[in-house]
C-alpha cells in the first residue's frame, strides 16, 4: 500500500479493489470511507440514480434509503465520452 496522507492511502485502497474487480457495493463502501476520512465526517452515504431516473437510491451508509433528485440535475445529459453536458453545468 502506498505511503501517504490518509487520504492517498485510502485512495490506493480504492484503486486496488477496482482493479481486483471487487463488487460494486466493497467499491463504493471504500469511496465512502476514504471520503468520510478526508472530511472528518462523522458518516457518509453513497447514493445512485435509480432504473428510472427518478430518484436517488442508498447503495452505502446511513441516510434515508431515497432522495429526489435535484431540479437542477434532472436536465443534465450524461455522455460516456464527454461526461455532463451544458445543461447541468455551474455555468450553463
Amino acid at each position: 500500500m502506498a505511503e501517504g496522507t490518509g487520504f492517498e492511502r485510502d485512495l490506493a485502497r480504492l484503486i486496488a479493489a477496482c482493479e481486483t474487480g471487487l463488487d460494486l457495493p466493497g467499491v463504493l463502501g471504500a469511496a465512502a470511507e476514504a471520503v468520510r476520512r478526508a472530511l472528518g465526517a462523522a458518516a457518509t452515504a453513497v447514493y445512485t440514480l435509480s432504473e428510472g431516473g427518478g430518484e436517488l437510491t442508498r447503495m452505502q451508509g446511513d441516510g434515508p434509503a431515497t432522495l429526489d433528485v435535484p431540479a437542477r440535475a434532472r436536465s443534465c445529459r450524461w455522455s460516456a465520452r464527454g461526461g455532463c453536458s451544458d445543461a447541468c453545468s455551474p455555468t450553463g
